[in-house]
């Protein structure tokens, strides 16, 4: 009888003890992650500064204040186009995620770019944006591997709305946002389907003139490597991959010919 209830006993005690170390480590794992969301909002007003003051800057006003800065703060500060930092796409997704969040941020970069332009191409760049402010991954991918821009250069954003239908008169937004950018939002009932010739058609209704078979289409398609799992947890991983895989890609949702599209994109774990 006492050999049982020590058996018991001792499994309940196991239980605690399990417990216990599994709170200590989920608290240490928080407070990790909250530690550096806070050091990130400490620092995000100062370099927000920063990073207003230097936009009207010229190029030897900026390494100037920088060097003030550096001798400031304590640390070396160097000024990189975000094309060009070595960030790992956990690192460059989370940062583009910061950048959303803001119509100002998305000035900012057109801003630089009409100020500091790459090589030019002739030609209309059809960007796909997931959000209306989104920076779209194809444009910094194309910025950093290609290293040009095409003459024209639109950020287009479609969203569905609560509606069966939406009037063509109500179907367009567009915004010029520089000499060389433009921002399209269009906006479709969930009971439409998109088509992309349409959407052209009606912007050239609005005085920017532009046909499928003129433009190139950048999109974005991430291929995902399912990192190493193991019982249950590797079945679900296999599915939400194989839907992944099969799920219809920009071209053929929109109705946008495939010769016209580029895909570009990098590997992501899950």
């Amino acid at each position: 009888m006492n050999s049982i209830f020590l058996r018991i006993y001792g499994g309940m005690l196991a239980a605690l003890v399990l417990v216990a170390l599994l709170g200590v480590g989920t608290l240490h794992l928080v407070n990790e992650v909250r530690g550096d969301q806070y050091r990130e909002g400490l620092a995000r007003g100062t370099f927000r500064l920063m990073a207003d003051n230097l936009l009207p800057m010229n190029e030897v006003e900026r390494k100037r204040a920088l060097v003030v800065w550096s001798r400031l703060l304590g640390i070396p500060l160097e000024l990189q186009a975000l094309s060009d930092v070595p960030l790992d796409s956990s690192e460059r997704n989370r940062l583009i995620r910061r950048l959303d969040s803001s119509q100002a941020s998305l000035l900012a970069l057109v801003s630089s770019l009409e100020k500091s332009p790459p090589s030019r191409v002739e030609g209309t760049a059809v960007f796909l944006a997931r959000k209306e402010f989104e920076i779209p991954q194809a444009l910094l991918h194309n910025l950093k591997h290609n290293r040009v821009l095409h003459r024209r250069v639109v950020l287009l954003h479609i969203r569905t709305i609560d509606t069966p239908r939406v009037h063509n008169q109500q179907r367009i937004t567009l915004t010029p946002l520089s000499a060389s950018f433009w921002q399209v939002t269009a906006a479709y009932g969930w009971r439409e389907t998109p088509s992309m010739t349409e959407i052209l058609h009606l912007c050239g209704l609005e005085g920017f003139g532009c046909s499928v078979n003129e433009a190139s289409f950048f999109t974005s398609h991430d291929t995902l490597v399912m990192k190493q799992r193991h019982g249950l947890a590797r079945l679900r991983g296999g599915i939400f991959h194989f839907c992944q895989r099969n799920a219809l890609r920009a071209h053929e949702q929109f109705h946008i010919p495939p010769n016209r599209v580029i895909e570009l994109g990098g590997q992501r774990e899950f």
